[in-house]
């Protein structure tokens, strides 16, 4: 059996439990990246030294990120397993691959003289409550997008976040999804942040007609809005504060930064943010619990000195 032929047998027999999105990106990886190549191999002829060729070609010579790699060898060895599983084959050559390692992306939370100006800017801007509410809960796009009224509670001041809004191509258009780690939280909102929100939602049932009961829509029409547009309108007022090549997630990656260095533990971050474990929390905000060290070090010296 070649193993394009056992690719196409794993991923629509022994994918079942995965995610739509999860299928989708493996499908991505085969066509892109798999078919053409290692798919013209027989199964059984799937060794460790040729994976490891494969994949130092692919790094080397058409220059595919690491990351990347380790995405393709996720479905190579995925799909292997099973066919060890199945007893096509003895053992899985992708457990002993070596990969380069993936270099973690600097973040670049915005400052407090930058909030202010963004904030100034969403003032009256048709996106401004929608930044408002990334930047004050550190929720995802794909979340604030597919957030329904029936999951925010005014009484309490608090959210749901269990679904998010995602595209899966031209035959089906925009679906509800589940979350990334499908990790269900509630977020808690700060005072101002409800007000705005109670009032949105009183504007709405006014005179806005809202199919999917979607808390950010487009007010022309009733329908949800298009990622694409909110981003880029994001982009084009991050260039007027000086942050040209600013993404979304900044405004997540502020929100974290914000709630550590006021004290919040890394825990209640990790929760706030859906993150699977706290150790990735600690490992992507390394620079405030550098500048927390620092602090705590600080009030230990003038403990000393009261004591002493």
């Amino acid at each position: 059996m070649q193993y394009s032929e056992w690719l196409k047998t794993w991923l629509e027999t022994y994918t079942l439990n995965i995610k739509r999105t999860t299928f989708k990106h493996y499908t991505s990886v085969i066509n892109t990246h798999l078919h053409n190549s290692l798919g013209r191999y027989n199964l059984e002829d799937i060794t460790l030294q040729l994976l490891q060729e494969f994949y130092t070609q692919k790094y080397r010579n058409e220059r595919v990120s690491p990351k990347t790699l380790r995405n393709i060898n996720g479905v190579v060895h995925e799909s292997l397993r099973v066919a060890v599983e199945l007893g096509l084959i003895d053992s899985n050559p992708a457990d002993k691959v070596r990969l380069p390692k993936v270099s973690a992306k600097a973040i670049h939370p915005f400052s407090s003289d930058e909030i202010k100006q963004l904030m100034e800017l969403w003032r009256f801007h048709r996106f401004g409550l929608l930044y408002l509410f990334a930047l004050y809960t550190g929720a995802r796009e794909g979340e604030i997008l597919g957030l329904t009224w029936d999951c925010v509670d005014l009484s309490r001041k608090t959210v749901v976040l269990e679904k998010q809004l995602s595209y899966f191509g031209s035959g089906e258009g925009w679906q509800f999804n589940s979350l990334k780690n499908n990790k269900v939280r509630t977020v808690s909102l700060p005072d101002f942040l409800a007000e705005r929100l109670a009032e949105e939602k009183k504007e709405q049932h006014s005179h806005t007609a809202n199919r999917l009961n979607l808390v950010f829509i487009n007010k022309e029409n009733g329908d949800h809005l298009r990622a694409k547009t909110v981003i880029n309108d994001f982009k084009a007022l991050a260039e007027k504060v000086g942050r040209p090549n600013a993404r979304f997630h900044d405004l997540r990656h502020t929100y974290a930064t914000n709630c550590l260095e006021l004290g919040d533990s890394i825990k209640t971050v990790q929760s706030n943010l859906g993150h699977a474990t706290a150790s990735f929390t600690l490992a992507t905000y390394t620079h405030v619990s550098s500048s927390a060290k620092i602090q705590s070090a600080r009030k230990l010296d003038e403990l000393y000195y009261q004591l002493s």
